[in-house]
């Protein structure tokens, strides 16, 4: 039997974030993976949409906003095949930097699914390339000292009549179709589904997003999901919300108006207006993720899982049974790569002696559409529930000197603050590069800042930060450019 003193099972964000942690600690790690290295992020999640993303951003500059800079541009056409080849070159070129990156760590990787036998032992079954099918090889056997439960999350789907159909796609597949649907449906307004409508309306599909939340992107502040509701209708994504869908069906192939292009799947709706039908090509559900634990035997290991299929963990990410962790999305917290980072490496720094705690009250949101949406902290109504009297701060990107030079006026900044200290409570951006100005703020946020902290750093001109710092003046009635 094989004898390690540290197993981690998965190679995702979480796990190889471990793994290289705790050889920077000395660790031997041996890592487990039944798949592609870096997980879901890497090989089908963050990194190719967003290689899909700015292709497809590029494509709208080029056919739309390159005329407004005297560039006028003929003969422009989608090459889907290459585009989608592309996004898997990224992929792979930083999965192959992981292969090489962790052996060169003495992290050694083992291609197979692990389950416990015991509270300090796993069966691995050996698996084909890229997480194939099981090789029929035997079984190894691994005894562990400490272990990390690093398994990610897997697409979750309510029992929606009709699912299961042919042109019903989940996010796997929408990242690699080989034609551009002329209609699309996206079922599901929170980040995945918001991001796949940008890609697809840019590439002149007739997008469908359908929330049933009263709001897109309902988990954040709402003024942040009504403006993005209006710049995807700008570009042309119809958007349906409190809208629960109750079916979805196949049309008579007769009604197909052109071979392959019209419509081939209803969706029943239920609003507060009665039914309502949208008919498209293809549906992309995009409704949520749940931790994977399927396969582990976690019951031998004496492990339960909680009401949501997630590993419990406390603050140090440490299980019900000493000598077991849990990091990542498997522990049904905040379901983002960044956190999955820090939980990995907090789970291995305890695993291996040291006392860390993890937080989740500052962790960045970034949803990559056009415009860009990101937050940090509370949102108004969270503040407001919370007992704070608050002061709000705005300030639109359409007076931003660098945005209106870039040709990316739309948007803005909204900073909640409390209102007697003036402590930030919270930033939300939808605008150009939002993803990267929240960086600031969660800076600001991590160190306690106030609106006075904030508005003694001089901002560089003309830069879009200056729009975050306007803002928080805003929150004191002190916005200079307003």
């Amino acid at each position: 039997m094989k004898q390690t003193k540290l197993l981690i099972i998965g190679g995702g964000p979480a796990g190889y974030v471990a793994a290289l942690r705790a050889a920077q600690l000395g660790a031997k790690p041996l890592v487990v993976e039944a798949a592609e290295l870096g997980g879901v992020c890497l090989n089908r999640g963050c990194i190719p949409t967003k290689a899909l993303i700015e292709s497809a951003g590029l494509y709208r500059t080029i056919t739309g906003a390159a005329r407004q800079h005297g560039l006028n541009v003929g003969g422009v056409a989608i090459d889907l095949e290459t585009m989608v080849k592309r996004k898997e070159a990224v992929s792979r070129t930083l999965r192959d930097a992981l292969g090489v990156l962790l052996p060169s760590r003495g992290i050694e990787i083992i291609s197979g699914r692990a389950r416990f036998t015991g509270p300090r032992e796993v069966a691995i079954e050996p698996v084909g390339p890229a997480g194939g099918l099981p090789t029929g090889g035997p079984e190894e056997r691994v005894a562990f000292d400490q272990a990390v439960i690093c398994t990610g999350s897997s697409p979750w789907h309510p029992p929606i009549p009709g699912l299961d159909l042919p042109g019903v796609i989940g996010s796997d597949e929408a990242l690699a179709l080989t034609e551009i649907p002329a209609s699309l449906a996206v079922i599901g307004g929170g980040a995945v589904g918001c991001e796949f409508a940008t890609i697809y309306a840019a590439l002149g599909s007739r997008v469908t997003v359908i929330e049933m939340l009263p709001n897109l992107i309902p988990t954040e502040d709402a003024e942040l999901g009504q403006a993005l509701r209006y710049y995807l209708e700008a570009q042309g994504v119809t958007v349906i919300t409190g809208a629960r869908v109750e079916l979805v069906e196949r049309l008579d192939p007769a009604t197909d108006v052109e071979a392959g292009k019209g419509a081939a799947l209803r969706i029943r709706l239920a609003t507060a207006d009665g039914l309502r039908t949208v008919e498209v090509q293809r549906v992309l559900a995009a409704i949520g993720r749940r931790p994977s634990t399927a396969g582990l035997d976690l019951q031998a290991a004496g492990l339960a899982v909680g009401r949501r299929g997630e590993i419990p963990v406390d603050a140090g990410l440490r299980t019900g049974v000493p000598g077991i962790f849990a990091a990542g999305d498997v522990t049904g917290g905040i379901l983002l790569a960044h956190v999955a980072f820090e939980q990995g490496i907090v789970a291995v720094e305890n695993a291996l002696g040291r006392k860390a705690q993890f937080s989740q009250g500052i962790v960045p949101r970034c949803i990559y559409t056009d415009p860009e949406v990101a937050a940090v902290g509370m949102t108004e109504a969270a503040a407001l529930e919370e007992g704070y009297e608050v002061a709000v701060g705005r300030f639109p990107f359409a007076n931003s000197g660098r945005a209106l030079a870039m040709g990316k006026p739309e948007g803005l900044v909204k900073v909640v603050a409390e209102k007697a200290s003036g402590q930030l409570l919270g930033v939300h951006i939808i605008g150009p590069h939002a993803s990267e100005l929240i960086a600031e703020a969660a800076l600001a946020l991590h160190h306690g800042s106030s609106i006075d902290d904030f508005a003694r750093v001089i901002h560089a001109h003309p830069t879009l930060t200056e729009a975050v710092k306007e803002a928080v003046l805003d929150a004191r009635g002190e916005a200079i450019h307003k």
